[in-house]
């Protein structure tokens, strides 16, 4: 398995930590391209609610790519180590 194979089944990974909620709200915002006005008005959510609910499943998704990153940069040495070997 090829790095880039790695690295897309750990970011795979990565999106499905997080919740339901939080990969609706970033794909509406960022896929759908939905204003914070959009999103927020059938949640009955403020502009301000939405950008924050937003701001934080970035973080979330930030926090878990590197997560995944480490595994799949590990799990990828080691291949390479055993390889060799």
């Amino acid at each position: 398995e090829e790095r880039e194979d790695l690295l897309d089944r750990h970011l795979q990974a990565a999106w499905s930590e997080l919740d339901l909620g939080d990969q609706d709200l970033l794909l509406r915002r960022f896929a759908q391209n939905e204003t914070y006005d959009e999103i927020g008005a059938p949640l009955e959510l403020s502009r301000e609610g939405v950008r924050l609910r937003v701001r934080i499943a970035l973080v979330k998704l930030r926090d878990e790519v590197r997560r995944q990153a480490r595994f799949a940069n590990e799990e990828f040495n080691r291949r390479q180590r055993q390889q060799k070997a």
